[in-house]
């Protein structure tokens, strides 16, 4: 393995990491014909400020070769929330992991690996039992390191997305007899704790409280009808800390086909962007003589 050095992040280190997270955390969409690249709107170590600030961390791996564009050594980055939650039918101190990424032009190498062995060694010395991260179910590479490093899986979950492109899915209409009540945020936290709180990764009733009096919190309602029965929503900003920034379109298309600067079009308008890269598969079938 190359000589790299693991070391604390640094502010100077804000542009390379965005700039790694941006070439290492690509997301595809669609069946891959939308791929969207991860992007920070603050500093990247912002979300930490929600967790234990003086238990949580940011490392990266440096080597002495520039692979980023403003001349930095940063070729791997892993950021590390601490807080306390509910695991295994107990509250534990947890780490959550998050965006721990390696350059393309490094991956194989052994930094993953080393950055993982570190932030393990950082969370026992702050008193940390439990790790949890989430890895897309098709990213073998990183789902091959974790299990290396004896990490098993929990859950499974599975990311719904309706582009904003599409018509709108027909609005369902409430019975009658029912009841839309939006809460307050002490009401919204009770409610958080009474059914979460208890389950795995589940906070405390303080953890939730947090939540529901930050600046992300939108709103919470709960629809009951007559017989008790009720269903309620809970919504915080997800767009305040990060985004997603189209890297390219690929739609399939038999002929010149009109609708495809329509959506091109479209989808630079929904995505904020002037000029989207828009890649167009012909699936016409080649004619022998």
């Amino acid at each position: 393995m190359d000589d790299f050095i693991v070391r604390d992040f640094v502010a100077a280190d804000d542009a390379a990491c965005k700039e790694l997270e941006n070439s290492a955390s690509q997301v595809h969409l669609l069946n891959r014909t939308i791929r969207l690249a991860h992007l920070h709107y603050h500093r990247f170590d912002a979300k930490l400020e929600y967790f234990q600030r003086d238990k949580s961390f940011v490392l990266v791996a440096q080597d002495g070769h520039p692979i980023c564009q403003d001349g930095q050594h940063i070729c791997g980055v892993v950021a590390v929330g601490v807080k306390r939650a509910h695991v295994h039918g107990a509250q534990h101190l947890c780490g959550f992991v998050h965006d721990l990424r390696v350059h393309p032009s490094r991956q194989g190498r052994g930094i993953g690996r080393l950055l993982t062995m570190e932030l393990e060694a950082r969370c026992r010395a702050r008193g940390v039992d439990v790790l949890y991260l989430s890895v897309n179910r098709d990213n073998r590479r990183a789902r091959r390191l974790y299990s290396r490093v004896g990490y098993t899986a929990a859950s499974s979950r599975v990311l719904l997305v309706q582009p904003l492109l599409l018509p709108s899915w027909p609005r369902s209409t409430a019975r009658e007899g029912c009841t839309l009540k939006a809460l307050t945020a002490a009401e919204a936290t009770e409610l958080l704790w009474r059914h979460y709180g208890r389950r795995d990764l589940g906070l405390d009733r303080a953890g939730y409280g947090e939540l529901c009096a930050s600046h992300f919190f939108l709103g919470c309602w709960i629809l009951s009808d007559r017989d008790g029965s009720y269903a309620s929503l809970s919504l915080w900003n997800g767009s305040e800390l990060g985004g997603f920034a189209v890297i390219i379109i690929i739609i399939i298309s038999s002929e010149n086909d009109p609708f495809l600067p329509y959506v091109g079009a479209r989808f630079c308008h929904i995505s904020g962007l002037n000029s989207p890269r828009i890649g167009k598969q012909d699936n016409r079938i080649p004619q022998h003589h």
